[in-house]
């Protein structure tokens, strides 16, 4: 029988023969090039034999290179701990028949970078999300107080303070010079090992740029479309801290660590100090919450089939359309493939999302499409995103007021012991501090009425509350009405 080996078709034993050769051959080639790449150590004069040799200078410069950076960084790294109210106890709590809402308080663990001397801090926004205790813990162990300046759940960045804090700010880089296969340095509290000011490093490379995580942080309306993948060990608890380069400048916010098992060592993220994202930032340092674009649709990719109507260009089709969004009311209908936007070509989903994600709310777009085969230029007035018209488009869980709401599922009639006539949104999350929980809502209440109008779904819902700037009365099942301020 014969055997292809390196494209080449030979008999068995000519195909033995081959294969000794060429290992032979790339076992010298291998230590032909360790030797021209890593000479040989000498035994210094006076030197035992047997003892560990040197290493050699370049190696023993960059190690040295690592501990300055470190040194020079722990000052401005912090560890993050944060505390939340545990959401689904309460539901649990109901199942039990004991009637009282369980309190129990959630710790999360994360880290943050200082930049700017007056101790505000970067870090990702969803370690605050629900927070009602936010403390940092710095370099010498001890812990102080933090305020949250401003959030932005959409980019995942968020900026903290501590008063009366001074501590040298980290610089960002200079992104036109990050490139694939650079040192990569990470620090953070991993599983809140950093409780004593001693933050863990790991190190690694930019193993790769622009990766983006369709459906990691959907449900929170995040948006991680260009994201910096590193080889640098990233766990549970280094999230919010930086990702920093062979400078010690601030490359990256790490963010997630993706793995396909308990076993699996997961690769590791982190949000990319680009352009884009310092001006979020700038914006967050100033105590505002920036503003992202809204088009009101939903887009898939192209199947095999569909390729051949969109033409050379590609594109994404239409599948859902907000009715009182943007898109719609600029003339975008489903089934439309969308093409082009503002001159930049759309392949993926994701590549319109960041687009549009980036453009300010009010400005125009143009949009290139192709409605039965046939070209077609539409200008859309970009609008701002709100998650309610967001979560309508999904068709998941609504958020109002600090609230998530969700339709009745036979899971939660079954655990709530809701009646089968029952209808109505379930509070499944609260928010501390927001107007929900300032209203006396509860995880697990059952809202059924909005004004006079009864509720059973979250269309209604959102078109019944949808401009509502004041006060809304609200009805809970078997509490009565309850009116939720703005």
């Amino acid at each position: 029988m014969q055997r292809p080996i390196f494209g080449l078709t030979i008999e068995p034993q000519a195909a033995s023969d081959v294969l000794r050769s060429a290992t032979m051959w790339l076992g010298w080639v291998v230590v032909s090039v360790l030797s021209t790449c890593w000479p040989t150590p000498t035994v210094a004069a006076g030197s035992r034999p047997g003892s560990a040799p040197e290493a050699p200078a370049n190696l023993q410069a960059l190690q040295t290179a690592f501990e300055q950076i470190v040194q020079h960084v722990t000052p401005s790294v912090v560890g993050v701990r944060t505390r939340r109210i545990q959401a689904m106890n309460f539901l649990e709590d109901q199942v039990q028949g004991t009637g009282r809402a369980l309190e129990q308080i959630q710790v999360i663990n994360g880290a943050g970078t200082v930049i700017r001397g007056d101790g505000s801090i970067l870090t990702n926004e969803h370690l605050l999300r629900g927070a009602v205790e936010v403390e940092v813990i710095l370099h010498d162990g001890t812990t102080r107080c933090a305020e949250i300046v401003a959030t932005d759940p959409r980019s995942d960045l968020a900026v903290i303070r501590v008063l009366g804090l001074s501590l040298p700010p980290i610089p960002a880089c200079d992104w036109s010079t990050v490139r694939r296969g650079q040192w990569s340095l990470a620090l953070g509290n991993p599983f809140g090992l950093g409780a004593d000011g001693r933050l863990s490093v790991s190190v690694g490379v930019i193993s790769n740029l622009e990766r983006g995580l369709p459906g990691l942080g959907e449900v929170d309306d995040r948006l991680y479309a260009d994201m910096i993948q590193t080889t640098a060990a990233i766990h549970p608890g280094n999230s919010g801290g930086p990702l920093l380069n062979i400078r010690g400048e601030l490359v990256g916010v790490i963010t997630a660590v993706h793995a396909r098992g308990v076993d699996d060592q997961g690769v590791g993220f982190a949000i990319p100090m680009n352009p884009a994202r310092q001006r979020i930032i700038e914006q967050l340092l100033e105590g505002r919450s920036p503003e992202h674009g809204y088009l009101g649709v939903t887009v898939r990719e192209l199947l095999e089939e569909e390729q051949a109507a969109a033409g050379p260009s590609g594109g994404v089709l239409v599948e859902e359309l907000d009715p009182e969004g943007p898109a719609a009311n600029g003339g975008v209908k489903r089934g439309d493939i969308l093409v082009y936007y503002n001159d930049q070509p759309i392949t993926q989903p994701l590549r319109l999302a960041e687009l549009v994600d980036q453009t300010m709310p009010g400005q125009t777009a143009t949009l290139k499409l192709r409605r039965a085969g046939q070209p077609l230029v539409l200008t859309i007035t970009v609008g701002r995103r709100e998650p309610n018209r967001v979560q309508y488009l999904r068709g998941s869980a609504i958020l109002w007021r600090g609230l998530r709401l969700t339709e009745i599922t036979p899971m939660l009639r079954e655990r709530l012991r809701i009646p089968p006539q029952a209808q109505g949104l379930v509070v499944i999350a609260l928010q501390s501090g927001s107007p929900g929980a300032r209203a006396g809502l509860r995880v697990g209440d059952l809202i059924d009425q909005v004004g006079e109008t009864p509720v059973s779904d979250g269309q209604t819902f959102l078109e019944l509350v949808r401009g509502e700037a004041g006060a809304v009365r609200i009805r809970v099942w078997n509490r009565g009405v309850i009116s939720v301020g703005p």
